[in-house]
């Protein structure tokens, strides 16, 4: 009974044997190297290069990452910058369409320009070496483009006014997603995107800065000089 265990064993590692003998000259020297790489590395560290007998270069390509990128901006135009294997090119994608490519410098630095006319944009890189590997997309990142300046309403008060309370509510509505101050104190709206801010007057004139700004950067400022008469 065992030495007919054996006799399987020695079956099976002879199989086993010739079909790795088989995918080593199949698919060449690459795909074991990258195997290696892959297993040895969890996947991670792609952007590792080696060479075979001192003479081939085999490159393990790394994600590309994206640095700082916004969640909204108010320029037609923004710069973008990243970080990659040296000397690739990058492939730069534009709500899912290639729109230009960079290249990275000798220390895996590269940037590019994307230029916004639709609201709403998805942007992410791949990389590709001068043997035509490429690496995994970057991560995807939205980017709102809002070039219209916040509404702002003021709903009981307004230039020029006088009144007979130092007591003063300054109430208004704005669109959704704005943060609203008056004279730059922050002020909290509400969920129907109303507000309501008591402010304490000084006798005489009173200079009243309210500003509404969205997350793109755009202002909309209203200047109210109130009179307060005793």
């Amino acid at each position: 009974m065992r030495g007919r265990k054996s006799k399987n064993l020695w079956v099976f590692y002879s199989v086993l044997v010739v079909i790795l003998l088989f995918l080593f000259f199949r698919f060449g020297i690459q795909l074991f190297i990258d195997t290696a790489f892959f297993v040895a590395t969890g996947g991670k560290d792609r952007g590792v290069t080696k060479y075979v007998n001192n003479s081939k270069r085999v490159t393990i390509m790394t994600d590309p990452l994206l640095d700082a990128v916004p969640h909204a901006t108010n320029t037609a135009e923004l710069v973008i910058r990243g970080k990659s294997n040296p000397d690739v090119d990058v492939l730069v994608f534009h709500n899912s369409e290639q729109v230009t490519t960079s290249k990275a410098d000798y220390e895996g630095n590269f940037e590019f320009s994307l230029s916004f006319t639709q609201p709403e944009n998805e942007v992410f890189v791949e990389t590709k070496d001068d043997t035509g590997k490429k690496s995994y997309k970057s991560t995807a990142y939205s980017i709102a483009y809002i070039k219209e300046p916040p509404k702002l309403e003021l709903t009981n008060v307004q230039n020029g006014q006088r009144v007979y309370s130092s007591d003063l509510s300054i109430e208004g509505k704005v669109t959704k997603e704005i943060f609203v101050t008056v004279n730059d104190m922050p002020v909290v709206v509400k969920a129907d995107n109303s507000f309501s801010f008591p402010y304490s007057l000084n006798e005489g004139d009173n200079q009243i800065v309210v500003a509404a700004q969205d997350i793109a950067g755009n202002t909309t400022k209203q200047e109210l000089k109130i009179t307060y008469v005793k």
